[in-house]
């Protein structure tokens, strides 16, 4: 790298090998911000506010109205043909599309969906920031063992003082990534090594969005791990209701986009600023390696948990076997890793870099200001998550985990 003085580029190709998403942080409702047609393919029809603002200027109690109402007042019907063209007062009245039926109103009346990220033409991307913090945990998760950091409570503490449960590992995160030379904040980017990584984000998802039902291991009626042994929702529900999982929009499986990586070749090179990151550098630039790496330990780790419910889950456990498959194929310069929401604790976290401290892990685990287990005790034996979020398919059935992509890396010639 040091013969070379322009920033070392690489194209990165996403693949979608389950459903994404990345919330842009604003929830819809049906019948308010969207119209579901079943007779339409199970269409979901995403309208323009401004749009429906005019077809209410007359109303004198527009509140009382449901978007079923006010388009059916106006003699509008949109369908999968004519909404691309559907316009008032010049504004287009459909801004998009889902395929997929939301849950039934019946069932949850105001059923939130939460709303894929789009840019200002409403088209899917997905964020740098989504995948460099997939990449972040995963150099984490490699680099930990050889770190000589401990697992304990006492290994948390910054400046004598545990964090909040949000930053519990800024200590780690101050010795993996920061510059040796560094005595500011754990939180402070100037002296994170990854400031030498930027991420573009995606150019557009072509794919239309899907809408999808989010079910789990502990709210559906499959049977519910508690601890060691199972019992039926049903029970469960009986001891505390579980909260409702919101709908989402999905990208779907198999859809494409790309970023661009690229590094910030000084900052990674040795010049003795107080930002020195060169004794960093090998794990960033190593970044392929290290999320092939831990993809495939988590792929493994899903297959034999769901290989063990396999009567229960068996179309979860099919999948991961083909994702092992896939995986075991995998191009040198290609790797899987779960990015979005929905992923779950294994993989935003040091994962069993840190459970497999059995003793040490839980006394973090049940320290009162961090109560991972929902303000439960963990206890020795334990499963460590109970839960896991899948998306139901049309029968309604749990049917695959979210969030898995595949990158293909390619360096851009210099």
């Amino acid at each position: 790298m040091a013969d070379d003085k322009r920033d070392p580029t690489f194209k990165l190709t996403i693949t979608a090998l389950s459903h994404v998403h990345i919330s842009s942080g604003n929830t819809l409702t049906r019948d308010v911000d969207f119209l579901y047609d079943a007779s339409s393919n199970k269409t979901s029809f995403v309208l323009n506010d401004n749009a429906v603002a005019y077809l209410l200027e007359d109303e004198e109690h527009p509140e009382w109205l449901s978007l079923s109402d006010i388009l059916k007042k106006a003699g509008i019907k949109p369908t999968r043909q004519n909404a691309p063209t559907l316009e008032v007062e010049g504004l287009p009245l459909v801004r998009y599309m889902l395929t997929g039926a939301p849950s039934s109103k019946t069932n949850s009346p105001f059923q939130p969906l939460l709303e894929q990220i789009k840019d200002v033409f409403d088209r899917a991307y997905i964020p740098g920031s989504s995948l460099k913090g997939a990449i972040r945990t995963a150099l984490a998760w490699s680099a930990f063992p050889n770190s000589n950091l401990d697992v304990s409570l006492a290994a948390l503490r910054v400046n004598g003082t545990l964090p909040i449960a949000k930053f519990a590992a800024q200590n780690y995160e101050q010795q993996l990534f920061h510059s040796e030379s560094s005595n500011g904040s754990p939180s402070d980017a100037h002296t994170d090594v990854l400031r030498a990584m930027r991420i573009s984000d995606s150019t557009p998802i072509t794919k239309e969005l899907l809408l999808r039902q989010v079910g789990s291991t502990t709210d559906s009626s499959q049977p519910t791990e508690l601890g060691n042994r199972w019992r039926s929702s049903t029970n469960v529900q009986n001891h505390r209701k579980p909260i409702p999982l919101p709908d989402i929009e999905t990208i779907p499986k198999l859809a494409e986009c790309t970023m661009h990586l690229q590094f910030d070749r000084y900052a990674l090179l040795p010049h003795g600023t107080r930002q020195d990151f060169s004794s960093k550098a090998e794990l960033l630039t190593n970044f392929v390696a290290a999320c092939r790496e831990r993809g495939m330990q988590l792929i493994e780790h899903e297959l034999a948990f769901y290989n063990e419910r396999k009567q229960t889950l068996p179309n979860v456990a099919s999948f991961y076997q083909d994702l092992s498959q896939k995986a075991q194929r995998l191009d040198p310069n290609s790797f899987m890793l779960q990015i979005g929401w929905g992923t779950g604790w294994h993989s935003k976290t040091l994962d069993e870099r840190l459970t497999e401290h059995t003793e040490e892990f839980n006394e973090i685990a049940n320290y009162k200001d961090y109560k991972l287990k929902r303000g439960k005790a963990i206890k020795p034996g334990d499963i460590f998550p109970i839960s896991r979020k899948l998306i139901k398919n049309d029968a309604n059935v749990l049917s695959e985990p979210l969030g898995w992509v595949r990158v293909d890396v390619a360096e851009v010639a210099r």
